[in-house]
C-alpha cells in the first residue's frame, strides 16, 4: 500500500511539474564530431586536449608480427569525461586492449561547447600499430 502510494505521488508530482514547465530535462543527444566541427569556435579536438599517451606494443602482437589500424570510437561528455569506448575497427585482441588503454589513460579532454551550452560528441580515432623492421 506505501508503495503504491509513493509511486502515485511521484506520478502526480511530475506531471504537475511538466504541467508548469519546471521540468528540467537532461538533454543527452549525442552529436558526431564530423558533423558540428565546422560549427565550434574552439575545437578541443584541435586545440591540443588530447595529448598523446605512449602506446606499449604488445609483446605477442610484435611475436606475431601483427600490424594494422584500430580505429575507436568513445564519447566525449559534458564535462569533458570519455565513455562508451567501442573498437569499430579491430586488428587483434592483444592491439585493440592497448588502444582501449591509451584512451582510458588520456586526460580529461576540453568539453565541446554548441551555441553556449557543453554538448556530448562522439568522436572516432585512429591508432596505428606499425613495427620496426630494422
Amino acid at each position: 500500500m506505501k508503495k503504491l502510494l509513493l509511486i502515485l505521488f511521484l506520478v502526480s508530482t511530475t506531471s504537475l511539474l511538466k504541467a508548469h514547465g519546471q521540468v528540467i530535462s537532461s538533454d543527452t543527444t549525442v552529436y558526431l564530431y564530423d558533423n558540428i566541427k565546422s560549427q565550434l569556435s574552439d575545437d578541443p579536438a584541435t586545440n591540443g586536449s588530447f595529448i598523446r599517451i605512449p602506446v606499449i606494443y604488445p609483446k605477442v602482437a610484435m611475436q606475431d608480427g601483427t600490424e594494422g589500424t584500430v580505429k575507436v570510437s568513445f564519447i566525449i561528455e559534458k564535462d569533458g569525461s570519455i565513455s562508451n569506448i567501442h573498437i569499430v575497427k579491430k586488428v587483434s585482441r592483444e592491439l585493440d586492449a592497448e588502444t582501449i588503454r591509451v584512451i582510458k589513460l588520456s586526460p580529461q579532454w576540453k568539453p565541446f561547447i554548441l551555441n553556449g551550452q557543453p554538448i556530448r560528441v562522439k568522436y572516432f580515432f585512429s591508432l596505428p600499430f606499425k613495427l620496426n623492421n630494422d
